[in-house]
């Protein structure tokens, strides 16, 4: 019976694995990139740090197609930014600022001094397919059982 689910649990792995060797900038240099790719990408996003060798997953979560229409649709690029924003409860600012019970601004300020990194994989150009949600939250659904982040409810 396994064997039914054994590409997709594959999948997620090399997935997970791309996305832990992707690129990291930073939380302090965003958003200082090149942002034309993000703009019309869909994918996973991951907050972390390093010490002493090892990782300490903050938070994983996702940017999906979400509502299309002529005046919003979404990105990766739209939704990391909202990770900036300490005015957003739904991001890593507003779930750690309720964890450790201080202001947002004052969350913003510690991970800017820290070594706080965000990294993404982009897995999607930007369409209207609604299936590809349903992938998305399959593969954010996997990494948070992996990587067991810090803020990320799950």
């Amino acid at each position: 019976m396994l064997h039914q689910y054994l590409p997709r649990i594959i999948s997620y792995q090399n997935k997970l694995e791309c996305l832990l060797n992707a690129p990291s900038i930073r939380y302090s240099e965003w958003p200082t990139i090149d942002k034309k790719d993000l703009r019309s990408a869909a994918g996973i996003y991951h907050f972390f740090e390093v010490a002493e060798g090892c990782l300490r997953s903050v938070y994983v979560g996702r940017a999906g197609f979400g509502r299309q229409s002529e005046k919003q649709t979404w990105s990766l690029y739209s939704r990391l930014s909202q990770h900036f924003l300490p005015s957003q409860k739904n991001t890593l600012l507003g779930k750690a600022s309720k964890k450790m019970d201080l202001p947002s601004n004052e969350c913003k300020s510690m991970f800017l001094q820290s070594n706080l990194q965000v990294q993404w994989l982009a897995l999607h150009e930007t369409c209207p397919r609604r299936d590809l949600n349903s992938e998305l939250f399959g593969f954010e659904y996997f990494a948070i059982s992996v990587l067991r982040p810090e803020y990320t409810d799950g």
